[in-house]
């Protein structure tokens, strides 16, 4: 009986940290991390001049808002595994 018992905790135990493991991933992708240019050539370890040179010849993943320059961490890490940009949505212009 009593290793029923254990087992029956063990399941339940396994089953909370599950959950808790689940609700922190969310929780933490949701707190995206976004680089500037600096940050991100520091992140990187480049010069900046590297960063610069990367976006103008459209071979690093970027945002731009207003006239700055913003790169998601989460898109820098998949290009750094894949060497391929993220698919970027097309906008269809109304004729």
């Amino acid at each position: 009986m009593e290793e029923l018992f254990q087992e029956l905790i063990n399941r339940i135990t396994e089953h909370i940290a599950n959950k808790v493991i689940s609700y922190l991933k969310q929780h933490i992708n949701n707190q995206e991390e976004i680089f500037d240019v600096k940050g991100l050539a520091k992140f990187l370890k480049v010069p900046e001049s590297w960063v610069y040179d990367k976006v103008r010849f459209g071979e690093l993943p970027y945002h731009k808002v207003g006239h700055y320059t913003r790169f998601l961490k989460s898109e820098i890490m998949e290009w750094l595994k894949t060497g391929k940009l993220p698919q970027q949505k097309k906008i269809k212009k109304a004729i």
